[in-house]
């Protein structure tokens, strides 16, 4: 179909739906009646009847009319969000971990009884034994030929310093 056949026939519809529309919304709308002038003593009450009529008529129509439930003006409303209680959670804290080792490996040195390992603590070279308190934090536990195991006294945890082999040994 060509474009201006069906722009003509949309057009043709929505001209034809206008004139529907506004058909019958000319047969719902009451008449009122205009009021007289009256030269009696009655035109009050007449003017009366006539109001309550017209107001009548006006009642039959709006409940007769077709009311959109949907208000176009209302604010708009925001459903709340459901707050979840929780009870009876205790918030767990992390476990502590001792800091990394504050130390260096610098060397070893093997004589004929002991070997003895040399690390820096606060740049000062500190040949380390079983047992010995470093900085009041760190005890040596156990020095082997490749490892230091210290514990971190504070945590009470075990870390240990992986040394390597030197020119020495």
């Amino acid at each position: 179909m060509n474009l201006s056949i069906k722009n003509g026939l949309l057009g043709s519809a929505l001209l034809i739906t206008l004139w529907l529309t506004w058909q019958t919304g000319q047969n719902n709308v009451p008449a009122l009646s205009e009021p007289t002038r009256s030269t009696s003593s009655d035109t009050s009450s007449q003017l009366a009847n006539s109001v309550t009529s017209d107001i009548g008529q006006f009642k039959r129509i709006a409940r007769t009319m077709i009311i959109s439930e949907v208000n176009l003006f209302a604010s708009p409303v925001i459903k709340s969000f459901k707050k979840r209680i929780v009870q009876n959670k205790t918030l767990v804290k992390p476990a502590q971990i001792a800091p990394p080792l504050p130390f260096k490996y610098i060397g070893s040195f093997k004589d004929e009884v002991n070997t003895k390992v040399f690390i820096d603590v606060a740049g000062e070279v500190t040949a380390v034994k079983n047992g010995q308190l470093i900085n009041a934090q760190y005890k040596v536990i156990n020095v082997q030929k490749n490892v230091i195991h210290f514990l971190y006294l504070p945590l009470n945890q075990k870390q240990t310093m992986f040394i390597g082999k030197t020119n020495h040994e």
